[in-house]
């Protein structure tokens, strides 16, 4: 299992509109095939974490990297750009023992 882990930031004085979008995303993304569970963590005002387990790495490349991807179309289509920052993720492989 491949997972994705990434921290964003949003006006905090559009805390429900942010979160209610962010939420809109996740049920959407959890139901990609390749995607095994998609959700969010509110970590303080403004912060949020969105974590994302995918079967594999290339499940991960095919569905957010590669040219035309389905989160980038999702992305424009709820006007995440307007929303919510980026800040930075961090990804790799789960591990067990």
């Amino acid at each position: 299992m491949f997972v994705v882990v990434s921290k964003w930031e949003f006006d905090p004085m559009r805390e429900e509109a942010a979160m209610a979008t962010g939420g809109k995303m996740m049920e959407a993304i959890s139901t990609w095939d390749g995607v095994e569970e998609a959700f969010n963590i509110r970590t303080g005002p403004g912060h949020v974490l969105a974590v994302i387990k995918y079967t594999d790495e290339a499940t991960y490349e095919r569905l957010i990297n590669a040219k035309d991807n389905p989160f980038d179309r999702l992305a424009a289509e709820y006007g995440m750009d307007e929303s919510a920052t980026w800040l930075w993720s961090e990804r790799g492989h789960i591990v067990h023992g």
